[in-house]
């Protein structure tokens, strides 16, 4: 699968991401931090446009910063939710 890695900003600090498509058709995605792969968070992309996050194993991230972090993948593959998106 494709990953992207994400730089956002939380609490005034970068973090680094590691953001990988899980799901095309229920557009889930593995979100991980550079260092660590140990604590993965799962953000799931509804069909209202809304980011929610299923497993959330970091805690500082509230539903703002997943808000923040779902405009960001859009941003960065925009791919990934047109109408013939697929994952290779």
């Amino acid at each position: 699968m494709i990953s992207v890695e994400i730089v956002i900003w939380v609490y005034n600090l970068s973090l680094c991401l590691v953001v990988t498509p899980i799901d095309a058709k229920f557009r889930r995605f593995k979100v991980e931090t550079i260092n660590s792969t140990q604590n993965a968070m799962i953000v799931k992309y509804s069909p209202g446009h809304s980011w929610v996050a299923e497993k959330a194993t970091m805690k500082f991230f509230t539903k703002k910063h997943i808000r923040k972090l779902g405009k960001l993948i859009k941003i960065e593959r925009p791919e990934w939710f047109g109408p013939k998106a697929s994952i290779q």
